[in-house]
């Protein structure tokens, strides 16, 4: 092997190197972040649906997507929560919306970071009241 072909496999070597070390840097600082949901709950009241959570975050989120589905399979967003709620203590967050005529029965809260991670809730139920007073 001459000089030049060294050279180039040497600079190729470090280069793959370099490549998966910044990788697995990248990857290791995902599974680092942690996110804990609690407390999610979905409920109608006086015509609005309300969905709440708190969240134990290490870093502090970028924002929140509220989603609902009427399957409980293919979800769509329907909402944007860029902060903790101001009238409670913590991070505690709450969407307040109209209720929706199509019956979207099912809802989670899906976090993002400023580096585009995310993590989701499991989903949730909407129990809705006349269902409750039907139904005992």
């Amino acid at each position: 092997m001459n000089k030049l072909n060294f050279l180039i496999a040497f600079i190729l070597l470090g280069t793959f190197i370099l490549l998966g070390t910044m990788l697995a840097n990248g990857q290791a600082a995902k599974a680092a972040i942690k996110v804990h949901i609690s407390g999610l709950t979905a409920y109608e009241k006086d015509n609005r649906i309300f969905i709440e959570w708190a969240a134990d975050v290490e870093n502090r989120p970028n924002y929140w997507e509220v989603q609902s589905s009427a399957d409980g399979k293919k979800f769509s967003t329907i909402a944007l929560v860029l902060g903790p709620d101001p009238r409670k203590e913590g991070e505690q967050y709450t969407f307040k919306g109209k209720i929706e005529k199509a019956n979207k029965l099912y809802y989670r809260v899906v976090y993002f970071n400023e580096d585009g991670i995310q993590h989701q809730s499991d989903n949730i139920k909407l129990v809705k009241q006349d269902f409750l007073s039907k139904h005992p």
